[in-house]
């Protein structure tokens, strides 16, 4: 129902298909990936560093 209706509202996919290809599909993944690759590096470098009295919360087995 939801395609049926956003495909009646574009028109033509001739028109917009190309765009909703480039940044929907590829480009939002894209940032999406670079985003979650550089939040994750982040937020662990984080949890490595971070110390409980003499003790950390992760360590190396």
């Amino acid at each position: 129902m939801y395609l049926a209706i956003y495909l009646a509202t574009k028109g033509d996919p001739g028109e917009w298909l190309l765009g909703w290809l480039a940044w929907d599909l590829v480009g939002k993944t894209v940032i999406g990936a670079v985003v979650g690759y550089l939040l994750g590096r982040l937020i662990g470098a984080a949890v490595y560093r971070v110390r409980v009295g003499d003790h950390r919360i992760v360590g190396f087995a």
